[in-house]
């Protein structure tokens, strides 16, 4: 895929300390989305800006027959989630940690989402 980042503006933090260690990195690439593999005739349930999972947790649980896909590019966010799912042994969640709108732009998925959930956007530049 290529880059579109510079196409879409990213504001915020990307990356913080987690992703220093290998075992973070391993998770995350097991929960990771394959757009190929993963994106088939299942429903999706999109969670955009998921944070550290708290309410994709939630999703995974009360639409177990759907997939949700996690979208987060803050990376400690996304490991944080990964270790909860681990824990867990939640298997319905995939992990798409790059813009959203990269989805939109390079896939037709109106056929396969069924609900997108956008909770306390934080879409603004940030002063450091």
């Amino acid at each position: 895929m290529k880059n579109y980042n510079q196409k879409f503006l990213i504001f915020g933090r990307k990356k913080g300390r987690k992703l220093e260690r290998d075992s973070n990195i391993k998770i995350l690439k097991k929960y990771q989305l394959n757009i190929h593999s993963d994106l088939s005739t299942q429903k999706i349930i999109l969670d955009i800006g998921s944070g550290n999972g708290e309410n994709t947790i939630f999703l995974s649980q009360k639409y177990s027959d759907y997939l949700i896909i996690a979208s987060d590019i803050y990376q400690d966010g996304n490991i944080n989630l990964c270790k909860k799912l681990h824990n867990k042994k939640i298997n319905n969640v995939k992990i798409f940690n790059q813009n959203v709108l990269l989805l939109f732009y390079s896939l037709n998925l109106n056929s396969l989402i069924k609900e997108i959930w956008i909770l306390f956007p934080d879409p603004w530049p940030k002063s450091k």
